[in-house]
């Protein structure tokens, strides 16, 4: 009925406000939370924003953010929170 109250579901919290708000990109959180945390350097978020998962190779991310791609002439590894330059 429409006076029970529904957690929110994974992904997504309910703070201040009466409705679930889905996280931001490199956010995730647990059913029924009251905030989303900050996935690791190196990670960002899944679709759904329930789990941190590993930035694809050439790619970087720092703490609660999307992946990056590495700039022209830099290379990184999956999971990397910064780019390397290239060595000739």
């Amino acid at each position: 009925s429409k006076s029970d109250c529904v957690p929110c579901l994974a992904g997504f919290y309910k703070s201040t406000q009466p409705y679930c708000t889905k996280c931001l990109q490199g956010f995730v959180s647990s059913q029924n939370s009251s905030s989303c945390e900050p996935c690791p350097a190196g990670k960002t978020s899944n679709v759904d924003n329930t789990d941190c998962i590993n930035c694809p190779d050439g790619d970087y991310s720092i703490y609660g953010s999307q992946c990056n791609d590495c700039p022209i002439s830099y290379i990184s590894i999956s999971g990397s929170p910064n780019c390397t330059a290239c060595t000739s």
